[in-house]
């Protein structure tokens, strides 16, 4: 049986969903701090000495968090702004359209994951379309994007010292 309502509130819900996305992110930008180290120490092997230090470790671990954090922070910050602005500061208002609510389907048929989905509004597929592009963005294509490029750098380096050997 299907619970009816979310039961914890359209704020635990919120945060839910951005501590999901925020984990996510640092755990990719971590990926491209690594990726930028290691093409420190193979384009600038004399420098990396002095580039690597335990402070440059922890500034590119804080500013991976960072990053991630900024990511995660808008679906937290305007639906309290757009709160404010109409007048509205009731959280606990399940009747709310941005509160989480999950339908059975009336004929007794089970629901494709999509359909269960799209039926819960604590689910990020029903976040606005800007934000999900910005997020996809900041979360997955320019993380991508930074780690195939320091590695191709990488790779072009160790193909270009081993053709002068």
């Amino acid at each position: 049986m299907l619970v009816q309502v979310w039961p914890f509130g359209t704020w635990l819900c919120r945060m839910w969903l951005a501590i999901d996305v925020w984990m996510c992110t640092a755990s990719i930008y971590n990926l491209v701090a690594i990726s930028f180290d290691r093409f420190m120490a193979v384009t600038q092997p004399l420098r990396y000495k002095l580039i690597s230090s335990v402070r440059m470790g922890r500034l590119l671990v804080a500013l991976a968090w960072i990053v991630s954090f900024m990511i995660c922070l808008p679906p937290l910050v305007v639906p309290v702004i757009m709160d404010q602005l109409s007048g509205d500061y009731s959280d606990d208002d399940v009747s709310r359209s941005d509160s989480a609510t999950i339908v059975e389907p009336a004929d007794n048929r089970s629901l494709s994951i999509r359909e269960f989905l799209s039926s819960c509004s604590c689910s990020p597929m029903n976040n606005d379309d800007i934000y999900v592009i910005y997020s996809a963005m900041g979360s997955f294509i320019v993380p991508w994007a930074m780690i195939i490029g320091l590695n191709f750098g990488i790779y072009y380096t160790a193909l270009r010292s081993g053709m002068a050997m």
